[in-house]
């Protein structure tokens, strides 16, 4: 059992370059990707306000800067909450017209925007589909192994309609959000606490980056990179650099919360009042969790903003792009070779290591149990066969 057959490709309608829907030579398979415009107007709500999407602190540091006070670009002031509310970001869809990419605002509307070269001020929501008869196998293998995390948890926000389910973690809130976080002395305060913590060997880096912010003048992505408290129990947070090199800022690593879009069609074992007609689960990142992110790195090529050669698919599904390799394609005509190389840096690495190493240790387990036993039933053969050789004789 591996990654690939809980998190399952996804067969995907698209756009063409002109905008056009249905056209199946523009179908591609992915494991994780954005929602089309026709897939957010299936469930989106006539109250545009609740079609908003809200993101982490991590992505705010990686420009998903909210609409609502952009004229303060201080990411730590944008988190400070306005009416009890904080305000919401503009988050992708993988729809096109022409040199446009669709998104939904911070109002929670849909519409087209060209201005997206560097993945300034739009989050990504990531959506993928778990298959569920493996998920149900990982459940059971769970339990037989002893696992007492959150993985696969699927719990209740009362903030939110429907149930979420924890699967996969990703950099999101301020590791000080609890201290006086609005005020920048405080603010800093626990972020050089943190790296006095690192200088004592109590944090010790795991090896694990995750992705950030886009910058156009380097061609690189920036990184955060993992720490994890030499302690009994496992507390992971993500180091942030910033203009001063000897203190960055701190995140902790938490469960990425999904929504479950066909939770009423689940089956019983997932859902006590499913009907059970669901061959997936359906998952939507509550948040935007991820910021910076160029629709596609190069913004020159005419095909730029298609999603077959989009640098958001290539980084959420590991592709390498500069190659017509995973493209899972029919029409080739418009194929840009120029949205950068994700097969080693990529959202199912960075989100999903600690869901591949439960699989692996549920397979081990598996594994032992099958060595086990095959010795018993040898043996029973031997005795088998000693028996009717005595029979034989008598």
């Amino acid at each position: 059992m591996e990654l690939s057959n809980l998190i399952i490709e996804t067969n995907l309608s698209n756009t063409t370059p002109y905008g056009c829907i249905g056209n199946s030579a523009w179908d591609t398979q992915d494991r994780v990707f954005v929602e089309s415009i026709p897939e957010f107007e299936a469930h989106a709500s006539e109250e545009s306000s609740l079609n908003r999407c809200f993101p982490t602190s991590y992505a705010l540091i990686n420009h998903a800067i909210p609409y609502k006070g952009h004229g303060d670009l201080n990411w730590k002031l944008m988190e400070n909450k306005v009416s009890g509310m904080k305000s919401a970001c503009n988050y992708y869809l993988r729809s096109n017209h022409e040199n446009q990419v669709a998104l939904v605002d911070a109002e929670g509307e849909m519409k087209y925007s060209t201005s997206h070269e560097n993945g300034e001020n739009i989050g990504v929501r990531p959506c993928l589909s778990l298959d569920i008869p493996t998920f149900l196998q990982i459940r059971k293998g769970l339990d037989r192994i002893g696992y007492w995390g959150s993985e696969f948890q699927i719990c209740k926000d009362s903030k939110w309609n429907g149930p979420l389910m924890k699967l996969g973690e990703f950099p999101q809130s301020h590791s000080c959000r609890n201290t006086t976080f609005y005020q920048e002395i405080n603010y800093n305060y626990c972020d050089e606490e943190k790296e006095e913590q690192v200088r004592a060997g109590d944090l010790i880096p795991t090896g694990k980056t995750f992705i950030g912010s886009y910058d156009a003048s380097t061609g690189k992505f920036s990184e955060g990179v993992e720490y994890e408290y030499n302690l009994p129990w496992p507390i992971k947070m993500v180091r942030y650099g910033c203009d001063n090199p000897s203190v960055g800022y701190w995140f902790d690593v938490e469960p990425i919360l999904w929504d479950i879009e066909n939770w009423s069609d689940l089956p019983k074992e997932i859902n006590p009042e499913g009907n059970g007609t669901a061959a997936v689960i359906k998952l939507r990142a509550q948040k935007a969790i991820i910021g910076g992110i160029p629709f596609n790195i190069n913004q020159n090529h005419p095909d730029a903003n298609l999603w077959v050669n989009s640098s958001l698919r290539g980084y959420l599904n590991g592709y390498d792009l500069r190659s017509i390799e995973n493209r899972n394609i029919r029409n080739l005509e418009h194929i840009a070779l120029c949205g950068g190389n994700f097969k080693d840096h990529n959202f199912l690495n960075e989100a999903m290591g600690r869901v591949k190493g439960l699989i692996q240790e549920i397979n081990l387990l598996k594994d032992n149990k099958k060595s086990r036993q095959r010795p018993i039933k040898q043996n029973a053969l031997k005795m088998n066969s000693k028996a009717t050789e005595i029979g034989k004789s008598l």
